[in-house]
């Protein structure tokens, strides 16, 4: 295919200490076979080298524009992005992960055959990295079956799968139309967790056509120890109780009936109780072991987790297994269990990831 498409992309990329891996990053990009884009560089007030290595990318590709910002977080440097990108076609990476070289190869045939298509979701890697040895290896891939929506209700039969399969929650795996954007003025919110998934349900509550490809393009990398996913999180469980109503509330301004959601709100929520419970032995978390306790205790004898648990249906025989502390209402075992996944989430990396990814 011609590379003198009228496709053009704008990939923006929010930099925060990402000197280890920011070059692979950007030289998964400048490799890609489709070469009509501009990359957007916006450093956000990084203490490492990563300010000095994005400049130095800029001055050796005209492609690349670079912006130097105070620390915001990614939120407002996404939102920078949009305001500074020039074409219509807009993607998102993060600056510690990677893409193939024929991604924007694929949207390019995608867009043009599906001149009306809203946006494009595809499939991803998920890989473990081995940080002392800096080596990757990939654990496993997320995708769904390869489908154009070119009606809302169509949109609307698979929306819950969609979610499901965790295909609609990052914003990395997806083409977006910057005119919506814009007309509706969607932003990224500053919040610890779920600033992709916010972004995502405004967007998605817009348009009336996606196409989703069972190709994977984007190498998403788990494991290292600076992100948010390895760090200790206060008040996890609060976050999680308020995002499952919000949830429901989204499914159900979205035009969905309550049966077509309810189970999956219900096991989604439940299985990410069991990460508040991980996330109270993370080596960051400085609370005693009678307040670990009772913590532990609130979150399986919550009123939402006791009602969630009879309405999910776990998908695997290991979900079974870790909500026994649940069903039976034990507290000492839901201690032993959280402490054995912390354990596993620190020496057994693979282990985790795969157990997370098929759960």
């Amino acid at each position: 295919m011609s590379n003198n498409s009228n496709c053009m992309f704008s990939i923006i990329i929010p930099v925060y200490n990402a000197e280890k891996y920011i070059e692979t990053t950007v030289k998964s990009i400048l490799n890609q076979t489709y070469k009509n884009f501009e990359l957007l560089l916006i450093n956000d007030g990084s203490n490492d080298n990563s300010k000095q290595i994005c400049e130095e990318l800029s001055k050796k590709d005209s492609r690349i524009r670079f912006f130097d910002r105070v620390n915001e977080g990614a939120s407002k440097s996404r939102n920078y992005g949009i305001e500074k990108s020039s074409f219509e076609y807009i993607c998102f990476l993060d600056a510690d992960d990677y893409v193939e070289n024929n991604m924007l190869q694929e949207y390019v045939k995608i867009l043009e055959k599906y001149k009306n298509v809203e946006m494009i979701t595809c499939g991803f890697f998920s890989e473990i990295l081995d940080e002392k040895n800096r080596k990757k290896s990939q654990i496993d891939t997320i995708n769904y079956t390869e489908k154009y929506y070119s009606t809302y209700k169509e949109l609307k039969d698979d929306f819950v799968t969609l979610w499901d399969k965790a295909i609609l929650y990052n914003v990395w795996n997806k083409v977006y139309l910057k005119s919506i954007i814009k007309k509706y003025n969607i932003t990224f919110i500053q919040a610890t967790l779920g600033e992709d998934v916010y972004f995502n349900q405004q967007y998605l509550l817009k348009i009336n056509s996606l196409y989703n490809t069972n190709k994977c393009f984007y190498h998403y990398v788990r494991g290292r120890s600076s992100s948010i996913t390895g760090q200790y999180i206060k008040n996890l469980f609060d976050i999680r109780l308020e995002e499952n109503v919000k949830l429901k509330k989204y499914f159900k301004q979205f035009g969905l009936k309550k049966i077509e959601y309810e189970e999956f709100c219900a096991r989604r929520y439940i299985e990410r109780t069991l990460g508040c419970i991980e996330n109270l032995f993370n080596s960051q978390c400085e609370l005693k072991f009678k307040d670990k306790y009772n913590e532990i205790k609130r979150i399986i004898y919550n009123e939402s987790t006791l009602r969630d648990l009879k309405k999910m249906k776990p998908k695997s025989l290991k979900i079974k297994i870790l909500l026994i502390p649940y069903r039976i209402k034990s507290v000492p075992l839901a201690f032993i269990m959280g402490k054995m996944l912390a354990f596993c989430k620190i020496k057994l990396p693979k282990l985790f990831n795969l157990l997370k990814n098929r759960r």
